[in-house]
């Protein structure tokens, strides 16, 4: 390996400025991937660690690393285009930018962690509070909507990026480049992580439960629906009543068309569609596991608006419906209210 590579990986490093690194090798071919356990920064420089890295990068293998601080959130925003990179850097400040392919980039912020405590639900409720921020981030900037973890691999720079798909006309592949390398924390992740803090110790304890749930684009990603605390227990009791209803009733339990009957009995009960959409965002569970890919307050927004349509459809039918006959004409493969109808009843939730 050249001096010039280990510099780079050097630089590298140093901008990222963690403790140890998680070493992941994933080979191009097969995808199957393990680790090499983690490594102190000097050890990627020289040594046998070197050595290794060097010879399974030669034999196809990409290599991955996962900065690991006590102290810091490390978050990555993935498959940037130039534009995306562009955006993000107006405003925020990485403190590394590697093309991990041709005109394909990844950034990483850093910022520190709430201070260190010893509940174990303190310190999982800190991770979430990343988690939330990293999704949103990727979202906003057009980056890799399927990372949702805030510990997440990325590449090294200095060595080369093996998917057979960017192999060069002569047999070569192209070296993960190493674009920028400020180090340092970035001050307006911190405010991103300091917001999301907040708007969670602000829920009402019997609300927190439901917490974990994806940060929204509004004013700037900081801002979620909000609701009283009194309406998210209202939907938290609902979810679970059709759950059990369901479960009697002998159905498989799908959460999406759940989500959907509590939403419809809600506003069967007069509640404002804003809040219930607030209300599902915060109370329905697990939230941000299934709606990972498209944010949950989008899902929230769906979901309302497509119980809205049916309900005033069905108000409509009802009124013009005044005998049974007018009813099966409305509800005839030709109606016009057919598909308004169909497309509320039959899908649930807003999958």
């Amino acid at each position: 390996m050249s001096t010039v590579q280990i510099n780079i990986i050097r630089r590298h490093l140093v901008a990222l400025g963690a403790p140890l690194y998680l070493v992941t090798l994933r080979r191009s071919a097969t995808g199957r991937a393990c680790t090499l356990g983690e490594h102190h920064a000097a050890e990627f420089t020289a040594g046998p660690l070197l050595a290794r890295l060097r010879a399974r990068n030669a034999q196809g293998e990409c290599i991955y690393i996962t900065p690991h601080s006590p102290g810091h959130h490390y978050i990555l925003i993935d498959d940037l285009d130039r534009a995306g990179l562009d955006r993000l850097m107006d405003g925020f400040r990485p403190a590394s930018v590697c093309e991990s392919s041709p005109g394909n980039f990844q950034a990483v912020l850093v910022a520190a962690r709430e201070p260190a405590s010893t509940s174990k639900a303190d310190q999982a409720q800190e991770q979430s509070v990343a988690n939330a921020v990293m999704i949103f981030l990727n979202r906003h900037y057009d980056g890799d909507p399927k990372i949702s973890a805030a510990r997440h691999p990325f590449r090294l720079a200095g060595l080369t990026n093996r998917k057979a798909k960017y192999q060069q006309q002569n047999g070569l592949f192209p070296f993960v480049r190493l674009v920028q390398a400020d180090g340092g924390q970035c001050d307006r992740l911190a405010d991103l992580l300091a917001a999301e803090r907040a708007r969670r110790a602000a829920l009402a304890p019997e609300a927190r439960p439901y917490a974990h749930q994806q940060i929204d684009d509004d004013d700037a990603g900081l801002a979620r629906p909000t609701c009283s605390a009194a309406l998210a227990k209202r939907y938290a009791d609902e979810f679970e009543r059709q759950r059990l209803l369901a479960l009697r009733l002998g159905w498989s339990v799908n959460e999406s068309i759940v989500d959907w009957r509590a939403t419809l009995v809600l506003l069967n009960e007069g509640h404002d569609p804003g809040d219930i959409e607030a209300a599902l965002a915060v109370a329905s569970p697990n939230l941000a596991r299934r709606h990972r890919y498209q944010g949950g307050a989008d899902y929230a927004r769906r979901t309302v608006a497509k119980a809205s349509r049916n309900r005033a459809a069905k108000a409509a039918l009802s009124s013009r419906s005044a005998s049974g006959a007018a009813a099966r004409a409305v509800l005839s493969p030709t109606g016009e209210d057919e598909d308004a109808i169909e497309e509320v009843e039959m899908e649930g939730g807003a999958e």
